[in-house]
């Protein structure tokens, strides 16, 4: 996930956390807290498309349900997915909150994040934001990560079981987790499935990550063609290649899938 960062710096601040910086070079732009991790990458010339193939992962989320509806962001980034959501989803509401105003303000002025009527933006803690909200998410979307690692939520077994209290009856949790973790990433699971059992599967993508899924019911029921086709439309909107990540899904968790064995909750 490093990356040799170039010279030119396109966006600047300092708060209580930290620093937060956008390097550029060329069409892309790299969203860092001061150090060589890249938290987000994008490419200006189509802010949209996902540039780390951890969100491609993340978007086969929304793919497995039908017509979500209310979208939860927890760790805005560079904005990418919200971006990438609005193009596949837009009629879809979004709800992107991030606990640093730096991130917010670097993601709209450096990053290409694209406001609109569907996009909610908040300055929240994600506990906070989760708990206080009166609304019934399809999909909550965990990538939370501060300068040398994970933040504390994403292993925490509370945070999960509030976000599982919010999700609609069709909805799932993805949680990206860097393989780099490894004990965060026990962690992780370990909540996981303490909070939703059976219903939690997992993704791994070139790079090292784990997306994990964890579903509020049941694994979803699909068909597998579908499932392949409806990936591969989706990927040509927003440039990238989905159906890739489609296949890699139900081939990791093939058995899952297609027994059903898991849907007892259904």
């Amino acid at each position: 996930m490093n990356h040799t960062l170039p010279e030119q710096i396109t966006f600047y601040g300092r708060d209580d956390f930290g620093v937060v910086q956008v390097r550029a070079k060329d069409h892309q732009r790299w969203l860092t807290f001061g150090n060589d991790v890249e938290q987000s990458c994008i490419d200006i010339r189509h802010t949209y498309s996902p540039v780390h193939v951890y969100l491609h992962g993340m978007l086969i989320a929304p793919l497995t349900l039908t017509s979500p509806k209310q979208l939860a962001i927890l760790g805005l980034g560079g904005g990418t997915l919200a971006n990438a959501l609005n193009q596949l989803f837009p009629d879809s509401l979004i709800d992107g909150v991030d606990h640093r105003q730096l991130v917010i303000d670097a993601a709209l002025s450096a990053c290409g994040l694209e406001l609109h009527d569907k996009l909610t933006l908040h300055c929240a803690d994600a506990n906070d934001f989760i708990e206080q909200s009166q609304t019934s998410y399809d999909v909550i979307f965990t990538d939370l990560y501060e300068a040398n690692g994970a933040h504390e939520l994403q292993t925490q077994q509370a945070f999960m079981a509030t976000c599982a209290e919010k999700l609609s009856n069709q909805g799932v949790l993805v949680a990206n987790q860097w393989a780099s973790e490894f004990r965060d990433s026990q962690k992780a699971h370990a909540a996981l499935n303490a909070v939703f059992g059976d219903e939690v599967i997992y993704l791994q993508v070139a790079g090292g990550n784990t997306i994990a899924f964890a579903y509020k019911n049941a694994l979803p029921d699909l068909k597998r063609d579908n499932f392949y086709e409806h990936a591969q439309t989706a990927g040509l909107k927003i440039h990238c290649d989905l159906q890739r990540q489609a296949r890699a899904f139900w081939r990791q968790n093939a058995e899952a899938l297609q027994t059903g064995r898991y849907r007892k909750r259904a």
